[in-house]
């Protein structure tokens, strides 16, 4: 009886660490699945372009010549900007 008893209380020890980890991994997966869709929705043309800007504007280096603006601002993804097109505030 005390075998028996011990049994039925391993397996509902069991029992209640797969209910934990389940529920740990089912939070997990909806966490991931939330930030996959807000990726999905951050990610615009308009957004990747800031996050370039703003990553050149943070680059400490100084480059001189004539080719520089060439070889720093990439025309395709800047030339809205330079032809009047739309304002990304900062």
């Amino acid at each position: 009886m005390a075998k028996d008893s011990a049994r039925k209380q391993e397996e509902f020890a069991n029992e209640m660490y797969r209910a934990r980890e389940k529920s740990l991994a089912d939070g997990n997966f909806y966490h991931a699945m939330k930030e996959a869709e807000a990726n999905k929705l951050k990610l615009t043309p308009q957004y990747l372009e800031l996050k370039f800007i703003e990553a050149i504007a943070n680059n400490s280096k100084i480059f001189f010549g004539n080719k520089a603006p060439n070889m720093i601002l990439d025309q395709r993804l800047l030339g809205n900007l330079f032809q009047g097109g739309q304002k990304i505030e900062l």
